[in-house]
């Protein structure tokens, strides 16, 4: 496909021009050697692991390591995937590596705000992972496939904002600050605030101090025992300061480093901050519909895939999960086809594996009946097997022109499989028909498939 001519309102059919100048290909790496589509998910499956979708076996603090071994070897083998949650929070929060300022006489004396720092806590998290590495082979674990972390507290800029001014404070007053300060090339943060020019400046040089540390910590135990295990955080994956994409609340997601892990991982959720509509984004101004927030997660995921060369595991959430606040989380395109939109295009993006949040009964702030649904998950396994018999058992590489505009109304995503690419266009709501040129000089009229908000095309 050469280009994209035009959009067709069904209203009026008023024109959109939307031309592509040059196509992106990125590779795709799916999980081991598991062929076709698949889903790792946060819950339990109504019907058990069965299909192209398996549970996670999910251990906290203090986890019953002989069970998690004995669930882990009943998978079969390339679905060995742990769920760590809360086992490595303090790795960004020991007491000891909190701020603390030194008197004229010497004196130590610690605050209770924390900073950029993680001496004690990365000492005391490798000892735990390593202690768990060895617990794990002692039980008789087969094999360790994969290991997905849960562990939000990092050194993220915003958590030092919400601290206030105050923390920001404690952070100038630590003797460890003016090396800090030179690698930040900025003498003060004080005015450090959400979308300031600190704010990004320290998410490009200070969060990727973390993902190092929670490398060293983390990843080399696992790999010294399991060489080819798959590992990734939530939220960590870099994104290039020319690829800014817009988060939850519209500020602009930057991310520099090479993330932790072999695997970035970022949610796309759908889920919307109230302060984001209206919001101004380099010129454009960001809404909150259904639509809205399916194009931006098209942004971030091309946004990530071309930052990096790691393959991305992207977290979603049940199709009922964020239909009202109570939720937990307010994802507008919940319970619409653009949930399924969303799936749809970031498997054509390359992700082959998708982490389902799919909480139930052990979330207690959720209702199971909306976190776990069963007909969401008989839909997710009916959208997957779908996307496998569309694709096939080995999709290859993911093709796409540029990111999209954020007032584009229609996107275009190809992968290629056996005897051409399969193209995947996804179109906002009153778009009748995009006219798009073909590489054989040909010129095609793509409508909607029925009930559905996209359409397949192939091109030999």
């Amino acid at each position: 496909m050469r280009s994209i001519l035009h959009s067709n309102s069904r209203a009026d059919q008023k024109i959109d021009f939307l031309w592509i100048i040059a196509a992106v290909i990125s590779v795709a790496i799916s999980m081991q050697s598991r062929a076709g589509v698949g889903v790792l998910t946060w819950d339990v499956l109504e019907n058990g692991n069965r299909g192209s979708m398996s549970q996670m076996v999910l251990m906290g603090p203090g986890g019953d390591v002989p069970y998690a071994v004995q669930r882990l070897n009943a998978l079969p083998e390339g679905r060995r995937v742990l769920l760590l949650i809360d086992v490595t929070e303090r790795l960004a929060k020991h007491p000891s590596d909190a701020c603390f300022t030194i008197g004229a006489k010497g004196k130590v004396t610690r605050t209770s705000f924390f900073g950029p720092w993680c001496v004690a806590g990365e000492q005391e998290v490798r000892g735990k992972i390593e202690t768990l590495c060895r617990q794990l082979a002692a039980a008789g674990v087969k094999g360790i496939d994969g290991v997905v972390l849960d562990n939000e507290t990092t050194f993220h800029p915003g958590r030092f904002i919400s601290g206030g001014p105050e923390n920001l404070a404690a952070i100038e007053r630590d003797p460890r600050y003016p090396a800090l300060s030179k690698r930040l090339g900025i003498k003060t943060i004080k005015n450090m605030n959400w979308g300031s020019p600190e704010y990004y400046r320290w998410f490009t040089i200070v969060q990727p101090d973390f993902d190092a540390a929670l490398d060293r910590a983390v990843a080399t135990a696992f790999k010294a025992r399991w060489p080819r295990v798959m590992l990734c955080n939530y939220g960590s994956a870099p994104i290039k300061e020319n690829l800014m994409t817009p988060e939850p609340g519209g500020f602009g997601m930057v991310y520099g480093g090479t993330g932790y892990g072999s695997h970035n991982s970022l949610s796309f959720y759908g889920d919307a901050l109230p302060w984001l509509r209206g919001r101004a984004f380099r010129g454009v101004t960001l809404n909150d519909g259904a639509f809205d927030m399916f194009r931006m997660n098209v942004h971030r995921a091309r946004a990530t895939r071309a930052s990096s060369s790691k393959p991305l595991l992207p977290w979603i959430a049940s199709r009922s999960l964020g239909q009202q606040s109570a939720d937990g989380l307010l994802a507008p395109f919940a319970a619409t086809d653009y949930w399924d939109e969303n799936v749809i295009q970031l498997v054509m993006h390359g992700c082959d594996t998708l982490l389902l949040f799919n909480p139930g009964a052990m979330s207690g702030f959720r209702d199971p009946a909306v976190g776990n649904n069963p007909q969401d998950q008989a839909r997710l396994g009916e959208l997957v097997q779908k996307l496998n018999d569309t694709l096939g058992s080995n999709p290859g590489k993911s093709v796409w022109f540029s990111l999209p505009g954020l007032q584009d109304r229609v996107m275009a995503t190809g992968r290629r499989v056996a005897g051409g690419t399969m193209w995947r266009f996804s179109f906002a709501p009153g778009v009748a028909s995009v006219t798009v040129a073909m590489k054989n000089g040909g010129v095609r009229e793509i409508v909607p498939e029925a009930g559905e908000v996209g359409a397949w095309l192939f091109e030999a």
